[in-house]
């Protein structure tokens, strides 16, 4: 019994964070229980328990009793209900109806939201699930819209990092493409500045370029750049700073002759340190990096170079 209750409660923390003192109460609730049940190895009584312990736990029995009785599913594995939904912080902004409705209309949503905000204190829970509400209802039409196309995607709009990230006048101004690609899928939070930068972008113009670290690309290209960029060459960036070579050298490179993104291989210490920008950059047209045969390629240019060399030394 007690090992049961350890593993319901385990699945119950993935989700929610347990207040200690609280969680002791619980605990004298449900053992009672539990003691009564002479079978707790399926799948189901462990479902079953996992939803009594979190109603209980939010003082939420009557929502769990609404939810069945309108036959709202919350998962069928213990591993993947969606109990965050009978947290009061949550319940307590609906009615009945108005709560059923809402977590039918938007439950794509729910998971990724509630896990992102799991380990904030109930304050700080409150101020995002208010902003949760209020973004998906006045979304309402435009998540209709995109999740025909890709509902994986926008799954993640709400998340706490986008919504620290970006304003509410953003999300209401953003276009189809600025949601899918940058606000969905934001990896981290960038710093102040490029916060300031990026809402502007999305709300004053079709920047829709998704990057895995804005402040970088922020950092190496101003709005106007930005915008005239129809490719992204963060991974050419990326690389030439894990390389160790000049991040100067190689966004050179790169605003010259853009295509070199496709060229990676030459981002080789040993190649910066023996050949110009200018050399790097025609080498890049004739040589790919990237093959077996670079290294070949570069023994007849470097001998045709020692050859060049001499015939002039020799004038």
């Amino acid at each position: 019994m007690q090992e049961f209750l350890t593993y319901i409660k385990q699945e119950i923390k993935r989700k929610i964070k347990l207040d200690p003192q609280k969680e002791k109460l619980i605990d004298m609730k449900i053992i009672p229980l539990l003691k009564k049940d002479n079978n707790l190895n399926t799948d189901e009584k462990k479902c079953y328990y996992i939803k009594i312990y979190t109603a209980l736990y939010f003082d939420n029995l009557e929502i769990l009793t609404l939810l069945n009785r309108n036959n709202f599913s919350l998962g069928i594995y213990p591993s993947n209900l969606g109990i965050y939904i009978l947290d009061n912080s949550f319940t307590k902004h609906f009615t009945n109806i108005s709560y059923i409705d809402f977590i039918t209309r938007y439950k794509p949503y729910l998971h990724s939201f509630f896990l992102s905000i799991k380990d904030l204190n109930n304050k700080e829970k409150e101020t995002y699930i208010k902003r949760f509400i209020k973004l998906t209802t006045s979304l309402d039409c435009t998540l209709k819209i995109l999740e025909k196309d890709s509902k994986t995607i926008v799954n993640s709009l709400f998340t706490k990092k986008s919504l620290d990230t970006f304003n509410d006048n953003t999300y209401f101004s953003a276009s189809l493409d600025q949601l899918t690609n940058i606000i969905a899928p934001l990896e981290t939070i960038p710093n102040k500045d490029t916060i300031k930068r990026l809402n502007n972008l999305i709300a004053k113009t079709n920047f829709s370029m998704f990057y895995h670290n804005y402040d970088l690309m922020f950092e190496l290209f101003s709005d106007e750049e930005l915008l005239d960029i129809k490719i992204s060459p963060e991974y050419f960036l990326t690389k030439a700073l894990n390389n160790g070579i000049n991040i100067t050298r190689a966004l050179f490179i790169y605003k010259h002759y853009p295509e070199i993104i496709n060229n990676c291989g030459c981002l080789n210490l040993q190649i910066f340190d023996n050949y110009s920008d200018d050399e790097i950059i025609n080498l890049s047209k004739t040589i790919n990096f990237n093959s077996k045969n670079a290294t070949k390629s570069l023994k007849t240019y470097n001998f045709k170079r020692r050859v060049l060399t001499l015939l002039h030394g020799t004038k």
